[in-house]
């Protein structure tokens, strides 16, 4: 038998909820939970509002959560309060057995999944306390577990016109730790390799000679003036000002980034968001968290992204990035060496606002940054 406990701003189960999260992950993997992480993105510095938390219990071992993070998304030209829907983990011995202390408030028939599945409960129990805050569309990026879940069961859709897509570039590290056959002509592809990534920066140097790259961060108001000139070209997307960059990336308690920048004539053009670290099975990745530049600057985009892989990623095995299908970004990507890899499921709630901008066919232009733990 559980209980359910609401810590909206985090401010009291942090601590076990994030030693409850981090037992999922192999020992090698580097961190993605922690209290100051909860603290940071629930709590009242986050620029979009303090956050929700329910955790599930069992005397006093947690045995689920689940979150709602705050974000002001960009919609239609006006800004809004939505959330990201998250870090619905449940102990396996409780995934399909136990039952609640109380039924749920608002449907008491011990039937229904919200009494008889504890992920269905706080998940049910989470975005009611969010909407009645405000929230207005809240999203989220289940993997195959949950999908089936929230979208049967719990009044979600699948948000799937113009799909995201998640692409992925190899390294030759990655090449020969994954097929051993090719060992024996290792010297060669790291060869190709390096010849590839060589060439491919050149061209784009070419082609763009009146862009000047940096990797020194902006200031504030050369950001929140980049935004403002872009903002009108974005129909659905999250705030991408100043105030997000330096919550999102500066602040972020357990994660450091590296940014580089686009200026033209002297002016900030382009600022793109990168992170290297071990991805659950040991790997060091590389991946391109999150950008703003002009949807339509292909070349200034392909610039960030061919010098980023340059400064950044001589050791790692692969190089991820997150695009909307069909976008001018997602046209870009093969030709820098990166293939797809599958869809990023992307779901809302099943609200009129969000109805209405699926219906309307506006993707919603996500990024990996989008999402708290990368």
């Amino acid at each position: 038998v559980w209980a359910t406990v609401e810590d909206d701003g985090a401010e009291v189960c942090a601590e076990s909820v994030s030693d409850f999260l981090q037992s999922f992950l192999p020992l090698d993997a580097d961190a993605v939970w922690s209290p100051e992480l909860f603290r940071w993105k629930l709590g009242a510095s986050n620029p979009a509002g303090r956050g929700f938390l329910s955790v599930a219990t069992v005397g006093d071992q947690v045995i689920a959560t689940t979150s709602i993070t705050p974000k002001r998304l960009w919609v239609d030209g006006k800004v809004i309060i939505g959330g990201e829907i998250g870090d619905t983990y449940t102990a396996e011995q409780f995934r399909r057995s136990g039952s609640p202390i109380e039924l749920y408030e608002s449907d008491k028939d011990p039937q229904s999944y919200v009494n008889k599945s504890v992920f269905g409960r706080l998940v049910a129990e989470t975005r009611s306390r969010a909407e009645s805050a405000g929230l207005q569309l809240i999203y989220g990026t289940p993997n195959q577990s949950s999908m089936p879940g929230y979208v049967k069961r719990l009044d979600f859709f699948h948000f799937n016109h113009m799909r995201c897509e998640a692409y992925i570039r190899i390294r030759s590290a990655g090449v020969f730790q994954r097929e051993s056959s090719l060992r024996s002509v290792k010297h060669l592809v790291i060869g190709l390799d390096k010849l590839f990534s060589c060439a491919l920066r050149s061209i784009v140097r070419l082609v763009t000679m009146d862009i000047q790259v940096q990797d020194a961060y902006p200031t504030d108001d050369e950001i929140d003036a980049l935004w403002t000139q872009l903002n009108p070209n974005f129909n659905f997307t999250v705030v991408h000002d100043a105030a997000w960059f330096r919550f999102r990336y500066l602040k972020h308690p357990n994660a450091s980034y590296q940014f580089l920048t686009l200026h033209h004539k002297g002016k900030l053009a382009g600022l793109m968001v990168f992170r290297r670290f071990r991805d659950m099975a040991g790997n060091m990745v590389l991946a391109v968290v999150d950008w703003l530049v002009a949807p339509k600057d292909k070349m200034g985009f392909a610039r960030l992204i061919s010098e980023g892989i340059e400064q950044f990623s001589s050791d790692v095995q692969s190089i991820h990035i997150w695009s909307v299908k069909q976008s001018e970004i997602a046209s870009a990507l093969p030709k820098l060496g990166f293939i797809k890899r599958g869809e990023v499921p992307i779901i809302f709630t099943a609200n009129s606002e969000a109805q209405l901008l699926h219906s309307n066919n506006i993707p919603f232009e996500i990024s990996i940054g989008a999402s708290d733990n990368v």
